[in-house]
């Protein structure tokens, strides 16, 4: 670039270079204020191509370079960088969390299963007196005794015969528990008088047993039983398959059936 000679400065908008006491450029018409500068531009930011800082001269002038792209020299952020591009002190302990929540979790987990456990073990060492939880056998030998009782007393309580009606259900309370015994002589008198109008005679014949639950006191089976019904008038015989839920209690070394359930 030549040198300004004292009365000379460059234009601010097209850098022509012209009289220092001018207001008004005489290349591009602008209007020129007092704090006008007649400094030339900055020099171009350093990186650009020496074709870029090569001045061409026009009119005997030299062309000012053009302006470079700035570069931001601050670190990009992500999810471990904060505000103001300090790094988040909470990302660093994102994976402990997770594994500090996730032992807590196994240890609720363990303790739950202990106490299942527990329970499970004192309920089968201190089996209630003549309760029988759904699914428990805490007495091999009940097993066996109220799985025979329940087949042989549940066939005499559903079987009569209308000429000894009275005497059957006579027989038949006698293997009954005394909190069962009011309920059976209420529905044997409900069909007494169907039974000898009609001269019925009922037959149950057990075929299966399966027990449910069994302790020394109390023992809940299912029997499965086809009953056989003959009347007057009729020359076939009816055959009704059916399922009861039998709840035996044992009292004075005998056991007695105290619930009855068909379904």
């Amino acid at each position: 670039m030549s040198t300004l000679q004292p009365d000379e400065k460059v234009c601010p908008y097209c850098a022509e270079v012209i009289k220092a006491a001018a207001v008004k450029c005489r290349y591009c018409q602008s209007e020129l204020s007092e704090e006008t500068t007649t400094a030339a531009p900055a020099a171009p930011v350093t990186g650009t191509t020496a074709t870029d800082t090569t001045a061409s001269s026009v009119n005997g002038r030299e062309s000012l370079p053009p302006e470079s792209e700035t570069v931001d020299p601050s670190p990009p952020r992500s999810s471990t960088w904060g505000p103001g591009g300090d790094r988040d002190p909470d990302a660093s302990r994102v994976p402990f969390l997770g594994s500090f929540k996730l032992l807590v979790g196994l240890v609720v987990l363990c303790l739950a299963l202990s106490c299942v456990a527990g329970v499970a073990w004192w309920r089968s060492e201190h089996p209630e007196k003549g309760a029988a939880p759904d699914g428990a056998i805490t007495s091999t030998e009940a097993r066996d005794e109220g799985m025979q009782a329940a087949a042989r007393l549940t066939q005499k309580v559903l079987s009569y015969d209308w000429k000894t009606l009275d005497a059957d259900s006579k027989a038949n309370q006698a293997v009954l528990a005394p909190s069962f015994r009011k309920e059976y002589s209420e529905t044997m008198s409900g069909v007494k008088a169907e039974a000898v109008k009609n001269q019925v005679k009922l037959a149950a014949s057990t075929q299966a047993t399966s027990i449910v639950s069994a302790t020394d006191n109390k023992v809940v089976a299912l029997v499965f039983l086809n009953q056989i019904t003959t009347a007057k008038g009729t020359a076939n015989r009816r055959v009704d398959s059916s399922r009861v839920l039998v709840t035996l209690t044992r009292s004075g070394g005998d056991w007695r059936i105290s619930k009855l359930k068909a379904f």
